[in-house]
């Protein structure tokens, strides 16, 4: 597991970590999480990669429209982050 505080460091990141799984809010410092999103989408290794909207405003249409495959609600039980991950991983 990494974790990276701002959006524009979440590509270059992953790139050195190669995560199964990206978990993102949406209000970041500097890029929102749509962005991020789009920018995994946009990259050639990153395309598949099963992406999670963990945030306390966006709505779920607009998440998935930028490319998350899941949308959760904070606050939201750690068991319950956890559990939508296995799943979505199993799909991809």
């Amino acid at each position: 597991m990494e974790a990276v505080h701002n959006g524009l460091d979440a590509v270059p990141a992953a790139e050195r970590f190669h995560p199964d799984c990206i978990v993102s809010d949406i209000r970041l410092p500097d890029i929102d999480g749509y962005e991020v999103a789009r920018s995994f989408r946009a990259h050639p290794d990153f395309q598949q990669i099963p992406m999670v909207a963990l945030t306390a405003y966006a709505p779920p249409e607009m998440c998935r429209a930028a490319g998350f495959d899941c949308h959760l609600e904070k606050p939201t039980q750690v068991w319950t982050l956890v559990g939508v991950v296995r799943q979505i991983a199993d799909v991809h």
